[in-house]
Protein backbone atom coordinates (compact mmCIF):
# COMPACT_ATOMS: atom_id res chain seq x y z
CA UNK A 1 0.00 0.00 0.00
CA UNK A 2 1.23 3.58 -0.98
CA UNK A 3 1.77 6.19 1.59
CA UNK A 4 -1.13 8.24 -0.09
CA UNK A 5 -3.20 4.75 0.41
CA UNK A 6 -1.74 3.94 3.97
CA UNK A 7 -2.94 7.93 4.98
CA UNK A 8 -6.48 8.00 3.49
CA UNK A 9 -6.86 4.67 5.59
CA UNK A 10 -6.04 5.89 8.38
CA UNK A 11 -8.51 8.56 8.13
CA UNK A 12 -11.51 6.71 7.66
CA UNK A 13 -10.53 4.07 10.19
CA UNK A 14 -10.60 7.78 12.58
CA UNK A 15 -13.89 8.88 11.12
CA UNK A 16 -14.97 5.91 11.78
CA UNK A 17 -13.97 5.34 15.48
CA UNK A 18 -15.34 8.90 15.87
CA UNK A 19 -18.61 7.91 14.44
CA UNK A 20 -18.78 4.77 17.07
CA UNK A 21 -17.43 6.79 19.73
CA UNK A 22 -20.29 9.87 18.94
CA UNK A 23 -23.08 6.71 19.66
CA UNK A 24 -21.27 6.13 22.96
CA UNK A 25 -20.81 9.37 24.28
CA UNK A 26 -20.75 13.22 23.14
CA UNK A 27 -17.40 14.10 21.52
CA UNK A 28 -15.69 16.67 23.27
CA UNK A 29 -14.36 19.76 21.42
CA UNK A 30 -10.89 18.55 20.10
CA UNK A 31 -13.16 15.28 18.65
CA UNK A 32 -15.43 17.33 17.36
CA UNK A 33 -12.23 19.60 15.41
CA UNK A 34 -10.79 16.11 14.79
CA UNK A 35 -14.20 15.09 12.87
CA UNK A 36 -14.54 18.11 11.15
CA UNK A 37 -10.75 18.19 9.56
CA UNK A 38 -11.52 14.49 8.45
CA UNK A 39 -14.80 15.20 6.86
CA UNK A 40 -13.63 18.01 4.84
CA UNK A 41 -10.73 15.68 3.44
CA UNK A 42 -13.32 13.05 2.64
CA UNK A 43 -15.16 15.61 0.63
CA UNK A 44 -12.25 17.07 -0.90
CA UNK A 45 -11.25 13.37 -2.14
CA UNK A 46 -15.02 12.92 -3.69
CA UNK A 47 -14.34 16.22 -5.38
CA UNK A 48 -11.47 15.58 -6.68
CA UNK A 49 -12.01 12.34 -7.95
CA UNK A 50 -15.58 13.83 -9.20
CA UNK A 51 -13.22 16.65 -11.14
CA UNK A 52 -10.90 13.90 -12.52
CA UNK A 53 -13.88 12.07 -13.98
CA UNK A 54 -15.04 15.37 -15.42
CA UNK A 55 -11.71 16.21 -17.27
CA UNK A 56 -11.77 12.57 -18.58
CA UNK A 57 -14.82 12.33 -19.66
CA UNK A 58 -14.08 16.18 -21.46
CA UNK A 59 -11.11 14.58 -22.84
CA UNK A 60 -12.73 11.89 -24.41
CA UNK A 61 -15.70 13.93 -25.75
CA UNK A 62 -12.55 16.66 -27.51
CA UNK A 63 -10.65 13.77 -28.55
CA UNK A 64 -13.61 12.29 -30.46
CA UNK A 65 -14.34 15.61 -32.03
CA UNK A 66 -10.52 15.77 -33.62
CA UNK A 67 -10.91 12.50 -34.83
Amino acid sequence: MGARAARIAEQDARREQLARLRCERPLNPKERAEEARLERCLHMRVWREQQREVEARLARTLEQEDA
